[in-house]
């Protein structure tokens, strides 16, 4: 096979990973078509490139692959114009959430380049793209091993670069990010109230996905600390305007029940309050009145309606209150030591904050 015919070997076969990745980012965001971000550290562009949910590729091998083609390439046809523009397509999505990233504005730049010099030199455009895209086809059909060989090399240049992306990118930004996570919490806590002690609050609302699957994992984390310094207190945040005027509709309709059994059975049957908990979250989606009365007379509480008592509504009420004093609006949401911390915190950064506050004490100990 010749140096041009394998070259164009090579493009068809980027071109079939990227495009299925293509097709597998459409897909995965079809429920959320129509927003402009996805979650706070992916953009719209980037749903182009989410064939790591396919591939489980990083992100390097998307963009080290077509800028391999592209400097393989002696001629300037429609293929240079085509990858130079997904080259680029690729880097500015990744830019928006990687800014400090040094390498992408290289590539940026060596995509514009390449897309000028290929658009300077194309000739016949779309047309010959395809007249050459139909003779790849026939070639590759014709000597199938070349393909195989195309395929065990792409493999081995995806292996080689996501063992580095673990190893030494992923690495090396995440202790980054871990250390500036740090470092704004002690400059956040010297700002706040000061308390003694450790203190964790958690706000949370029984109907709330995230808080089934969060919640537990915090409190596993405080306790797993294994100091009796460290306080946990959880908090109520319904997302629910029987009990919560915050919220332009109420999201979780059962939220405020809950919360108000929660208070009941902590007053009756402390001995049942966890199990309760993991209920309640194992329910969620079958939460009404009704439903929650029934439970609460099944662990033996004498009179379930009890929870709709006035004291039991003020004291959900006043969690409500402290939670704006923090300027909570989305759950589940954790207060160490006064300071609200980032929302949809990972378990493990709790962890890595409540290090740094107990070695702090041990040291001024």
């Amino acid at each position: 096979m010749s140096q041009t015919s394998l070259s164009r070997s090579i493009m068809i076969c980027a071109l079939v990973v990227l495009g299925v990745s293509l097709i597998g980012g459409i897909i995965s965001v079809l429920p959320v078509i129509g927003k402009i971000t996805l979650g706070p550290n992916t953009s719209w562009i980037n749903t182009f490139v989410i064939g790591q949910s396919i591939w489980r590729l990083p992100i390097e091998f998307y963009i080290a692959i077509v800028a391999l083609i592209l400097l393989a390439i002696r001629s300037s046809t429609a293929w240079n114009m085509i990858l130079s523009t997904l080259l680029l397509a690729i880097n500015l999505g990744m830019i928006r959430s990687n800014p400090s990233n040094i390498l992408l504005w290289i590539m940026i730049a060596v995509s514009i380049v390449a897309l000028c010099v290929s658009s300077a030199f194309s000739e016949g455009g779309v047309k010959v793209f395809f007249r050459e895209f139909s003779d790849t086809i026939k070639q590759l059909r014709q000597r199938p091993t070349a393909v195989w060989k195309m395929v065990a090399a792409m493999l081995a240049v995806a292996f080689i670069l996501n063992f580095m992306h673990n190893k030494i990118v992923k690495q090396s930004s995440e202790e980054a990010r871990d250390a500036r996570l740090v470092e704004w919490y002690k400059d956040a806590r010297n700002k706040a109230n000061a308390i003694d002690g450790i203190e964790i609050k958690i706000f949370t609302d029984y109907q709330c996905p995230a808080c089934s699957q969060n919640v537990p994992k915090y409190l596993e984390t405080a306790l797993n600390t294994g100091n009796d310094a460290v306080r946990i207190i959880l908090r109520d945040y319904p997302l629910d305007t029987a009990c919560n005027d915050s919220p332009m509709f109420s999201m979780h309709p059962a939220a405020c029940s809950a919360a108000y059994a929660v208070r009941l059975v902590e007053k009756e049957k402390t001995d049942e309050i966890q199990d309760f908990r993991s209920w309640l979250y194992t329910n969620q989606s079958k939460l009404n009145d009704y439903v929650i009365l029934q439970r609460l007379k099944k662990i033996g509480i004498n009179n379930p309606k009890d929870m709709f008592d006035e004291e039991i509504n003020k004291a959900v009420s006043a969690s409500i209150q402290e939670a704006r004093t923090y300027g909570i609006s989305s759950i589940p949401s954790v207060v160490l030591n006064n300071v609200l911390l980032p929302a949809g915190l990972n378990p493990s950064k709790l962890e890595l904050l409540l290090k740094s506050e107990l070695s702090g004490n041990a040291s001024s100990e």
